[in-house]
This record gives structure tokens, C-alpha cells and sequence, in this order.
């Protein structure tokens, strides 16, 4: 099993970038150029303004978290979103 992959849907501040290259392959939402990351693409990430909705994370079928750097989810669409909470 290799680096995590996870997809940026924003610009997010340098220093949260830098972290997640050390640690993630990182695909950026508007050049993927591998089509087979789709299938391996195991996160989301993006700043407060992102939109994460039904059609986009129907793309990616190993995405088992969303996270937003910034205030609140308003653009995560929440019913799709209750697929990686577990109790």
C-alpha cells in the first residue's frame, strides 16, 4: 500500500499545504490526470468556501472522510456526508 491519496478542492494556506504534501499525494480537483486516482482518493480537503456536493463525491468511492479547514460544512452536502459517520 502506498502514500494516501487525498483531493484538494481549494487553496489552502501554504503551511496546511506543505504539512499534507509530507504526509499525502495530493490531486488537485481541477487536473487530475490519473483517472484511476478516483479509486483511490481516500479524503477530501478543502478551505470554508469549498462545495462538496452529491455529484463530486459520487466521483470518488473510497472517500471515507471530508475535511474543511475554515467555519462550518454549509457546502458539504450532509446527507451524502452521513455515509462516514459511524456511532
Amino acid at each position: 500500500m502506498g502514500t494516501p491519496e487525498i483531493l484538494c478542492v481549494s487553496k489552502l494556506p501554504p503551511f496546511l499545504m506543505s504539512d499534507l504534501q509530507d504526509h499525502f499525494q495530493i490531486h488537485d480537483h481541477e487536473h487530475i490526470t490519473d483517472p484511476g486516482a478516483l479509486g483511490r482518493i481516500r479524503a477530501i480537503v478543502g478551505g470554508g468556501e469549498s462545495k462538496i456536493d452529491k455529484k463530486l463525491l459520487s466521483l470518488f468511492p473510497a472517500v471515507e472522510m471530508v475535511s474543511i479547514f475554515g467555519v462550518g460544512y454549509d457546502g458539504v452536502d450532509t446527507d451524502k456526508k452521513r455515509r462516514f459517520l459511524t456511532l
